[in-house]
């Protein structure tokens, strides 16, 4: 479903659970302009067939109020109108007002708050944020390497946790850009610091997976084995897998399938799972049955990073194989069995092939020795050909 297609004019979808809507009338030169978000009802963990019953019943109370705010805008006297945009002035305000749209009750929710209190803890809330300068810029993303790195008690921090911190001003610096409340010429510039290049993580050899699930199965840990098991076959992000919830399986005529929403690139996913992968959700679902959340898998970020080392230290495997090496190898064996790139970029849930390609996609041992195996056929062929 087109959802930006179906919508009409004067309401526009902001981050796929916010409806906003706008009325607006050029006075002798000056705009009048009122505008109000709606938030979309969603259960947690919802379909794609949820989510469009919600979508359209949303977008029939938007168009109420887009009559009724053009009816305000007409009249060209909406006082209070004025005054509460201009109430966006500072830190915390323009922070209350997106956080309401944009983040709350969703997987940004989290990071959102603690990034606003970074902000805070050097601007401090009241601060106007036309006021900021670039100089103020500057010397915020000095401050924050100390603080993100005394926080994190190694005494450094990551270039890239400092530019989500810009990123996340930038949001900010929108909100009040899309209000006419500052023009684009008064943002102040916010440069990023470099980051390395993201390092390819190895692929997993057929050998390699055996000897990780002999490993786990010595410890008797059949929840992670089905874990591990469940995410070489899917290619899922661990962040989704932690999300899954029985709810999320459905089953069709030719078989299951995981229908979710990936919060990361704001789409929907559903996809046929693979007679391995069902056979790992089945005894999850077991288990699944006992928890309130239905989760799954009760296994967290932390769980899956100790429980990796711990079982990854018996086998051959040196520490350059993390536990996310099993999304790149699922995205590798995909490609080495002939399944189309824009197939695999779906599935693995990728806004741009690109990233598919750079990071993911790695030749595996046998997809190397085809090489010289076809070589050897392409010269046997020609030297036959000659010979006739």
């Amino acid at each position: 479903m087109n959802i930006v297609n179906k919508l009409p004019r004067g309401i526009s979808l902001r981050n796929t659970t916010t409806l906003q809507i706008t009325a607006s009338k050029n006075f002798d030169g000056k705009l009048a302009r009122k505008t109000k978000d709606l938030r979309i009802s969603l259960p947690k963990n919802y379909s794609a067939k949820q989510y469009e019953s919600a979508f359209y019943q949303a977008l029939s109370e938007a168009l109420k109020i887009k009559a009724s705010l053009t009816d305000i805008v007409e009249k060209g006297n909406d006082d209070s109108f004025s005054k509460n945009q201009k109430q966006l002035a500072t830190i915390k305000d323009v922070f209350d007002n997106v956080f309401e749209s944009k983040w709350k009750d969703t997987a940004s929710e989290y990071n959102s708050i603690i990034y606003y209190n970074d902000v805070c803890r050097f601007f401090g809330a009241d601060k106007k944020m036309s006021k900021i300068k670039f100089e103020d810029i500057e010397q915020f993303k000095k401050e924050l390497q100390k603080y993100i790195g005394e926080r994190n008690c190694i005494g450094t921090a990551n270039n890239r946790s400092i530019n989500k911190r810009l990123s996340f001003l930038r949001v900010l610096y929108k909100e009040l850009q899309n209000r006419k409340l500052v023009s684009p010429e008064s943002v102040p510039t916010m440069l990023n610091l470099s980051v390395s290049e993201t390092k390819q993580k190895p692929i997993m050899e057929t050998r390699q997976q055996i000897e990780m699930q002999e490993a786990i199965k010595s410890h008797n840990d059949e929840e992670f084995l089905d874990w591990f098991v469940f995410a070489l076959h899917s290619g899922l992000r661990h962040k989704e897998i932690e999300s899954l919830t029985i709810d999320n399986i459905k089953k069709k005529e030719d078989g299951f399938y995981l229908d979710f929403y990936r919060t990361k690139t704001d789409c929907y996913t559903d996809f046929k799972l693979d007679t391995v992968a069902v056979q790992c959700i089945n005894r999850a679902k077991l288990r699944a049955l006992s928890r309130p959340n239905r989760k799954l898998f009760n296994i967290t970020k932390g769980s899956i990073r100790h429980k990796w080392d711990r079982y990854r230290s018996l086998t051959s495997m040196d520490s350059s194989y993390v536990p996310y090496t099993t999304r790149h190898t699922f995205c590798s064996q995909a490609i080495s069995m002939g399944i189309d790139l824009k197939t695999i970029q779906y599935v693995m849930g990728h806004k741009n092939i690109q990233t598919t390609l750079t990071y993911y996609a790695k030749p595996t041992a046998e997809m190397k020795r085809k090489v010289a195996e076809q070589m050897d056929l392409n010269f046997n062929n020609k030297r036959r050909a000659n010979e006739i």
